[in-house]
């Protein structure tokens, strides 16, 4: 068969595989396997496979999608008795009339494309008498076992005691709270400089 009539024939048979009709040919019968441009390679070659989805977020080649943790301000219990002592309306956390048992809350929030699993990060908890600092930070770290998807938040709470009350009340004063989330690195972000508490959380006191 002349070269030219056979690749006519190939196209032809690719076009119907793909189901498009065409007018039968005169002079092409069927062609072999080996023949079709569509047809599996002969045993031993090579074959076609359909491509494998990547799963949303995946990083593809060399690169590496980041997270970006970030926090919320931190927020008490709803209720929480107010005072006027300290100047404004602020939570009291002071011996008359405060509360010295509370929880803690911060949102936790992932800006980033990259993923963070459960159980490899945590939160700091610090409080101080100024909302510069220096803030007197908790010797432990509080472990994040939630994981923490793309665009995703979670909340964190804590339980906090002022102490007992077995002084002379003071002089009301001002008390801060903090937080930090990953302080020991172990996320590679996108942005290492943003993990702190945008405004850290102001109270009253009055206790020793």
């Amino acid at each position: 068969m002349p070269r030219i009539f056979l690749a006519t024939c190939r196209t032809l048979s690719a076009l119907l595989v793909l189901g498009i009709a065409v007018a039968f040919l005169p002079g092409c019968g069927e062609l072999d396997d080996a023949a079709s441009p569509l047809a599996p390679e002969a045993p031993g070659g090579p074959s076609l496979t359909p491509p494998i989805p990547v799963p949303v977020g995946t990083p593809i080649g060399p690169f590496k999608l980041k997270p970006d943790l970030v926090l919320s301000n931190i927020t008490f219990d709803p209720g929480f008795p107010m005072t006027t002592s300290c100047g404004g309306v602020l939570p009291n956390v002071g011996c008359i009339g405060g509360n010295r048992f509370f929880t803690l809350s911060v949102t936790v929030t992932n800006l980033g494309p990259g993923f963070v699993p459960a159980n490899i990060t945590h939160i700091r908890w610090g409080s101080g008498s100024s909302s510069g600092g220096p803030w007197n930070w908790d010797s432990w770290n509080q472990l994040i076992g939630t994981a923490i998807p793309p665009g995703a938040s979670v909340v964190i709470t804590r339980p906090w005691y002022m102490g007992p009350c077995d002084c002379v009340p003071s002089a009301a004063r001002p008390v801060f709270f903090n937080a930090i989330v990953d302080p020991l690195n172990t996320v590679d972000e996108t942005n290492e400089g943003n993990n702190g508490t945008p405004t850290p959380l102001a109270a009253c006191s009055d206790g020793c």
